[in-house]
């Protein structure tokens, strides 16, 4: 059921973040796998049982290890998505209230024990967090694949090498 004094476009950028954001989570499980392929099964247990902030740090590190990654702003993709992360928290899970302004809603954390926090928002400001979750799953995909196509070569490489004799010029791959 809708919040009848939530406007429809708030409601419309608000479903556009949980989609997004929830599209970031899988994909930073799936960079962990693809950064840890060789040690797959190690991967799923180690993912599988971390918070979200403790898998953003291990695929951070797995990246910033990476020779694939090197000249890539990984710091800045991260705190991008962290930024991300924050900003839709305040989204999902902060309670809504109508604001003075029409095209504004008000979002307020209520949580016994903590001081409150309170934001207005728009639509379109709601619409950018949704843009900057998928961004970073673009970026982290473009990120994966250059992984995974080394990774790849390698694997061929290792099987030529088994079966194809010494200097065939097989492994200038480059």
């Amino acid at each position: 059921m809708a919040l009848p004094f939530l406007p429809d476009d708030h409601h419309y950028a608000i479903t556009a973040v949980t989609t997004r954001a929830s599209q970031l989570d899988q994909t930073v499980v799936a960079g962990i796998a693809t950064f840890l392929f060789d040690r797959f099964s190690a991967a799923k247990i180690i993912a599988g049982r971390m918070r979200t902030l403790d898998q953003l740090a291990l695929l951070q590190c797995l990246m910033e290890e990476s020779p694939e990654c090197s000249g890539a702003d990984i710091a800045g993709l991260f705190a991008r998505i962290r930024m991300a992360r924050t900003d839709r928290n305040k989204i999902v899970h902060w309670l809504w209230g109508k604001s003075e302004h029409p095209d504004e809603a008000v979002s307020s954390s209520v949580t016994v024990f903590k001081d409150g926090e309170r934001r207005t928002w728009t639509a379109q400001q709601i619409y950018e967090v949704a843009e900057s979750c998928m961004q970073s799953t673009h970026e982290l995909n473009a990120l994966m694949t250059l992984k995974h196509d080394a990774a790849q070569r390698d694997e061929i490489v290792n099987a030529l090498m088994e079966v194809a004799p010494k200097g065939a010029g097989l492994f200038d791959l480059d």
